[in-house]
Order: structure tokens, then sequence, then C-alpha cells
């Protein structure tokens, strides 16, 4: 988690030392914001440091009046924009980690987030029970590489959106429950590995593959991807005054966000071109409701 600082600008700080020191100094400044919630029998608190785009996000558990011993910190973005996903489901990860999966009720693709703020939940799980939540989503790279673009066709593209709609129509219906379609998924699929098993004879792997999106390790939010880059923005954390890109994907059809720093990515971000790398997922319940929470400091 500490690595993923430099997401947001605090490269300098992905240090164990360096980040307490920091923590250290966030408290003392009274500029956070706080919420409590109990697990269990245990008052826990979560408090959020405000630097431009960004939040640091504190979690532990408070003892008397003004004592809290501080077990988790989490790097945010204060992304507005959110997916619909459907049929939500809340479920733990070490460490306290609270993880959101549901259905992207466009791509109905999976979507797995780590959640930055946890105090909703358990203050208030009625929120996450429901057909459809809308919360926000973007990646946190800490190591990646800018590929070249590749030259498609017309008739490369037409066949690309006509997978992507059988794909798309494929995982609906199985999310009905029609085992017909979830036997063509797996038929699709075996048919698609053993077409790259027999190209990666003569082919590279990147020539191959217009984009991809699986699980990269045991974490549920970790996801090696490849997409094509549809727009590049840099965000300034104020109080580092260093800068992170903000890269906007197309993988496999679907739009995703990804921050990472300069300094972890290979290569000049630009339209047209293609990341690839290795990626955790974070977001929120509600995003918009940050208009609420602090309408002079929100992304």
């Amino acid at each position: 988690m500490l690595r993923e600082f430099a997401c947001i600008g605090l490269s300098r700080y992905t240090g164990q030392t360096a980040a307490g020191e920091l923590i250290g100094r966030l408290l003392r400044s009274g500029e956070v914001r706080g919420h409590h919630y109990y697990v269990g029998n245990k008052l826990m608190v979560e408090l959020v440091y405000e630097m431009g785009p960004f939040q640091l996000v504190m979690r532990g558990e408070k003892h008397g009046l003004n004592m809290v011993t501080i077990t988790s910190v989490m790097p945010a973005l204060k992304e507005k924009r959110g997916y619909g996903l459907g049929a939500p489901e809340v479920f733990r990860g070490p460490g306290g980690v609270l993880y959101l999966e549901g259905s992207d009720r466009e791509t109905m693709e999976t979507m797995t987030l780590a959640l930055t703020e946890i105090s909703p939940y358990y203050r208030d799980g009625a929120a996450f029970d429901q057909p459809m939540v809308r919360a926000s989503c973007y990646g946190m790279s800490t190591e990646g590489k800018v590929l070249l673009g590749i030259e498609r066709t017309e008739e490369d593209l037409a066949a690309i959106r006509e997978e992507t709609a059988y794909r798309r129509n494929m995982l609906r219906q199985a999310g009905e429950g029609r085992e017909d379609a979830r036997a063509a998924l797996r038929s699709y699929e075996f048919d698609n590995e053993d077409e790259v098993i027999e190209r990666l004879k003569n082919e590279d792997v990147y020539s191959i593959f217009d984009g991809f999106y699986y699980p990269a390790e045991k974490d549920d939010n970790c996801f090696t991807l490849l997409g094509d880059i549809l727009q590049v923005e840099k965000l300034m954390n104020p109080l580092s005054e260093e800068w992170v890109y903000y890269l906007d994907l197309n993988v496999l059809g679907q739009v995703l966000r990804v921050l990472v720093h300069p300094q972890d990515l290979v290569g000049q971000p630009a339209k047209g071109r293609r990341f690839q790398g290795k990626v955790r997922f974070y977001g929120r319940l509600n995003p918009g409701r940050m208009l609420l929470e602090n309408q002079t400091k929100f992304f």
C-alpha cells in the first residue's frame, strides 16, 4: 500500500519511516475530517486529509477522547465519475480492507475495487444492499510501460466491435442464469486460448492482443491489463508539488482510468499509444456525495 503513495504524488513517502512522519504531521495539522464506526465492539475512526485532487485516508482504533492508533492508510483520488454496478457484493480482505464487487451495467464485465472509505458500510450497510449501486473506480499502477499503438483497418475495427458485442451479450445472458450462454462463454475462451497458443509460435504477445485484463496476484483487486490510451491528464499534489499521469484507457471496450507516477512508467504516454501494467483498483460508493462533503475540494 505504501508503494502506491507515489500514484498520488507522494513518492518521497513510500518508505515506512517517511510515511510515519508524514501521517504524524497530517494528524497534528488539525486539517482532517473523520467518521466514527464500530467493528464488533471496537470503536474505530476513519480520518481523511485533503490534498488537491487526492486524499489520504487513515483508519484506526480510538482510545479515550483524543487517542487514535492508526492501523492502515490508503491513498485515494476524488474521482466523481462512476459506474453502475449490478448485483453488488461487499467482502473483507486481509488487513480489514473491504472490497466491492459487481457487474458493470454497461459492459457486463465484473469489477472489483477496494473501498477507500469503509465507515459508510459499517454505519449504513443497507446502502450497499441494492440491485445496483453507483461507485467510482480507478486504478493505481506502480509498474507500467507505454507501447506503440496498433494500426487497425476498418475491417479490424468492425471485427473488434462484433466480438465485443458478442461477449457482452453472452455475459448478460449468463448473468440472467442461462446455462447455454455460460457454456458459450467457456467455449469462446477456450477457442481464444488455443488460437493464442498457436500464434505465439510466430508472433509477439502484444501484436496478438488488442487488449487484455486478468488477475495478476492473490489480491482481489490486482490485475494485469493492456489497453489503448484515450486521454492523458496530469494531476498535481499541492502538498508535495509532484504530478502524476491520469490515463483514460480503452480495455476490451471498457473505459478504465489509471494513476501512475512518471518514475514508475517506461515510455511517454500519448493518445493512440497503449498502456500495459499491473493495476490495483480503488473507489467509493456514491462518488457524487463529494459535492456535499466539501464543495471546494473535489476532482
